[in-house]
């Protein structure tokens, strides 16, 4: 497929998809796909600027550098982002943002604001980024930020997709390990029994080890709801569990550990003659 910005902006098909997957579930759309808290100005964006965004959030050192740019939202200058990037790289990354309208002056020479002041997160734009993913790199239909009109657990469903007439279900988290508590585990795995995809996905922005905390998180959440497996290694910090759920991170690219957890549901779930 020849990726325009057009087609980045353009998700009709993604939302048809979505409600037909949740429609032969006998589950009904509330609401998703919502751009108010992406990063960037969606309704604004140029076709070009949204290209050049998507093209950069596959570096894992941007997303790194909007993370901090909306932490420090109100007021934040070059050394307050020097923190996993060079200079240099803060600089050009400052430049695009600025280019891009993510970020702004705010008055005094060298010191800056996101444009989007009332965005407190990176979790809506990382969401956006993998439906995108999805969508563009696995020619994949999918939605981001989900929710149903249905009793059970709160929250929504990050990203949902169709690969190959299977349903994905992808849980984001832009925060590091160390923000991830036991009850998120539990919602994935909640979550999970609602809408009964074949491939569920729980995937970390981060480079930080998953084996130590999320990785007996989830064997935890599955053995309260009566599934006994244990977590294989799949590389790296990626692991799965019954060839059905995985648990990967953005270490080695973020798109790069997508594909392994489609590898080796694909692999494993086809017809072995051996």
């Amino acid at each position: 497929m020849n990726l325009t910005g057009e087609n980045l902006l353009n998700f009709d098909q993604d939302y048809q998809a979505v409600n037909g997957i949740l429609s032969r579930r006998n589950l009904k759309f509330l609401k998703g796909f919502s751009t108010r808290n992406l990063v960037f100005g969606y309704e604004s964006v140029s076709a070009e600027d949204i290209l050049r965004l998507y093209e950069l959030l596959k570096k894992y050192s941007f997303r790194l550098f909007l993370k901090d740019v909306i932490k420090s939202r109100d007021s934040f200058s070059k050394p307050d982002l020097i923190k996993f990037a060079g200079e240099q790289t803060v600089e050009n990354y400052i430049c695009i943002a600025l280019n891009l309208n993510i970020i702004e002056p705010a008055g005094e020479q060298g010191v800056y604001k996101l444009k989007k002041s009332y965005v407190e997160t990176f979790g809506d734009t990382l969401e956006w980024f993998v439906s995108r993913v999805m969508r563009f790199e696995f020619f994949a239909p999918a939605g981001w930020g989900i929710k149903l009109r249905s009793k059970g657990v709160g929250g929504d469903y990050d990203v949902l997709g169709l690969v190959e007439n299977r349903l994905v279900y992808i849980e984001t988290k832009s925060a590091p390990p160390a923000h991830i508590e036991q009850n998120d585990m539990c919602e994935f795995i909640s979550r999970i029994s609602i809408i009964s995809p074949e491939i569920a996905i729980f995937l970390v922005d981060t480079s930080l080890c998953m084996k130590d905390k999320i990785v007996p998180y989830c064997r935890y959440a599955l053995r309260s709801a009566g599934i006994d497996c244990e977590p294989e290694n799949m590389g790296g910090e990626n692991y799965r569990f019954n060839h059905g759920i995985y648990i990967i991170n953005s270490a080695g690219g973020l798109i790069l550990n997508l594909k392994k957890a489609f590898a080796d549901f694909f692999i494993h779930k086809g017809i072995c003659l051996k």
